[in-house]
């Protein structure tokens, strides 16, 4: 069963297990936005963090039709063919987090409405939509479900979680997320 508790229990413990061994972009559609010079990505597909004990993954799921936090491979939740992976070889801002360990992190979240039946009944959820690790080399890596702002010829803006959008990945500075 998927529960926020139980998949936060697993990704503490697979985070807190060893140095990363990797960090896998995977996107669905043609275009996707890279800043080299901040070390941002803006992807639609998902993010794989691979830890010495196991998967931590934030990944498009067409089952709950959001972004999940799972401990699956992203191959598992996405169960669609339609999907590259990204080169991210040559990338400092994510190949130097490889190695290195995480020594804390922290979720942001936002409470959702959701519909139960046909009576239109409603439950609020809490959804996880950020993570932010900080590593033991004075870095951090900011991975967030967001919406945004683009103007022509000017980077993305006035970012807004999100669960049904984008993935935001930063590994140069923390980018400033308004809640819903």
């Amino acid at each position: 069963m998927y529960t926020l508790d139980i998949v936060r229990a697993k990704f503490q413990k697979y985070m807190l297990s060893g140095p990363l061994k990797a960090i896998n972009l995977f996107q669905v559609n043609a275009h996707y936005f890279h800043y080299p010079e901040t070390g941002m990505w803006i992807i639609d597909g998902g993010v794989e963090l691979v830890f010495q004990e196991g998967v931590c993954c934030i990944a498009w799921s067409p089952e709950y039709e959001s972004f999940v936090f799972d401990t699956k491979s992203f191959e598992e939740i996405y169960q669609q063919d339609n999907f590259s992976q990204l080169n991210t070889e040559h990338h400092d801002a994510l190949t130097r987090l490889v190695g290195k360990s995480v020594v804390s992190f922290q979720y942001g979240n936002i409470d959702v409405e959701t519909v139960l039946d046909y009576t239109m009944r409603t439950q609020t959820e809490t959804k996880s939509t950020e993570l932010v690790l900080d590593f033991d080399n004075n870095t951090q890596l900011q991975i967030a479900m967001v919406t945004y702002t683009l103007d022509k010829n000017e980077p993305p803006k006035d970012f807004i979680f999100d669960l049904h959008t984008h993935l935001l990945i930063s590994a140069g500075r923390l980018v400033e997320i308004s809640a819903p």
